[in-house]
């Protein structure tokens, strides 16, 4: 889960210098000025309130078929964090305002998503969790409410659908580097900054060509990297001698990140002298648009990419010979 933030007045000011345009900020701010405005008990702008949604909703965006099982614990986590963040004991009402607020927005924002696992299933989980546990003042839903209040609607419905379907640049960490920018010290990988390397990991331990066979095939399968990854090419990934290839990942930095970690957990395969495994997932590892990988500082802690990568695992750890191997 990506943590909100209280920001401080020169961070604020940065967000809202950024991002006036933004369709997502335009309607935290018309949500803010319609149900938060008066509530002076809790130090929470409409800037805070716009980058929290952006985190709920990358969090979200980036394994959306985890998303019930993540939305089901979102309203403790957020509340442990707001409570956390605030300078005084806010209200319990005025805590469970500020997380009705925010999960409407985000139910408001991808209810305008034409994918119906968003705009029924992840919308209809945020509608369950917040009638559980929200404070019952409104009389009408409150995305239906900010979608009204809202000027740019149509703006929000265009933003967000080519967001979840294109993008690979995440808001958060836009909003990050701005954040940087104000002297907040937060760790990003940044493409000026990063430097490739030809690196590979080593093979160590009872892993043999075959297992990753196996492990290709799957991740074909699944459609984790792209179809026309040659066989030779992942393999080549694991050789231990440099080399140039480029595989395109076709889900998440963090379940990449997951999946490789694993790996070097069990004891299947090591890292050369002063190469960290992230550099060489990033060397090698690319986005759909081809760009390198670099966002994955973060563990996501799905059940369902859980479950996927311990299944995975069992095909390194199975003593196999080629005629195990399936044809490819």
């Amino acid at each position: 889960m990506r943590t909100p933030k209280k920001l401080t007045p020169s961070q604020a000011e940065r967000i809202k210098e950024k991002f006036p345009e933004h369709p997502l900020y335009q309607a935290c701010q018309a949500a803010f000025r319609h149900f938060m405005a008066e509530m002076h008990s809790f130090d929470f702008t409409s800037e805070d309130l716009f980058v929290a949604a952006a985190y709920v909703i990358d969090d979200i965006a980036e394994e959306p078929l985890d998303a019930p099982d993540y939305i089901d614990g979102l309203w403790d986590d957020l509340k442990i964090e707001l409570k956390r963040l605030s300078k005084s004991a806010p209200p319990q009402e005025d805590l469970n305002t500020v997380c009705s607020v925010l999960l409407c927005v985000v139910a408001a924002t991808f209810r305008l998503q034409w994918n119906e696992h968003y705009n029924e299933t992840i919308v209809g989980r945020l509608h369950d969790v917040i009638r559980m546990n929200g404070t019952p003042v409104y009389e009408k839903d409150l995305d239906d409410t900010i979608n009204r209040i809202c000027e740019h609607a149509d703006a929000l419905d265009k933003w967000i659908n080519d967001y979840t379907s294109y993008s690979i640049d995440w808001l958060s960490q836009t909003i990050d580097a701005v954040i940087v920018s104000c002297g907040k010290v937060i760790p990003l990988n940044d493409e000026k900054t990063f430097v490739e390397s030809p690196a590979t990991f080593r093979k160590c331990g009872t892993l043999v060509d075959a297992n990753l066979t196996l492990l290709y095939q799957q991740l074909q399968k699944k459609k984790w990297i792209a179809q026309d990854t040659t066989p030779d090419e992942f393999i080549d990934l694991f050789s231990g001698r440099s080399s140039y290839v480029k595989i395109y990942w076709m889900r998440s930095a963090g379940a990449l990140r997951d999946l490789f970690k694993s790996i070097i957990d069990e004891g299947l395969i090591v890292c050369p002298d002063g190469i960290g495994y992230q550099r060489i997932l990033s060397s090698h590892f690319v986005t759909p648009d081809g760009k390198h990988i670099l966002n994955l500082n973060k563990t996501y802690k799905g059940k369902k990419i859980a479950v996927e990568i311990a299944e995975l695992m069992k095909l390194l750890k199975t003593v196999v010979s080629g005629k195990d191997v399936e044809d490819v």
